[in-house]
C-alpha cells in the first residue's frame, strides 16, 4: 500500500507539471504537449492534481472529456485506496 501511495504522489506531481507546462506552451504559442499524453497521465493516477491544475491554470476546462476522465479516475483510485484501507 505504501508503494501505491508513493506512486500516486509522483504521478500526480507529474500530471500537474504537464498541465502547467502545456498551458505555458500554449501562451507562448510553441509546440504543445499532446492531449493523449495529458489524458494518459490522468488515467495512470494523476487525476487528482490534474483536476487542480485544470482549475488553477484555467486549462482544458471546456473539454468535457478531460473532466470525465479525471472524475472517473478520482472515483476509481479512491475506491482502490479505500479497498486497501478497508482490508486492514
Amino acid at each position: 500500500m505504501e508503494y501505491l501511495l508513493y506512486y500516486l504522489y509522483g504521478i500526480n506531481i507529474v500530471s500537474f507539471l504537464l498541465y502547467g507546462l502545456d498551458k505555458l506552451l500554449a501562451i507562448l504559442k510553441w509546440r504543445r504537449i499532446s492531449e493523449k499524453m495529458l489524458l494518459f497521465s490522468s488515467l495512470m493516477g494523476g487525476c487528482f492534481l490534474a483536476s487542480v491544475a485544470m482549475i488553477l491554470f484555467h486549462h482544458k476546462i471546456r473539454k468535457k472529456y478531460f473532466w470525465l476522465i479525471n472524475i472517473m479516475g478520482i472515483i476509481i483510485y479512491m475506491s482502490i485506496i479505500g479497498g486497501f484501507y478497508g482490508n486492514r
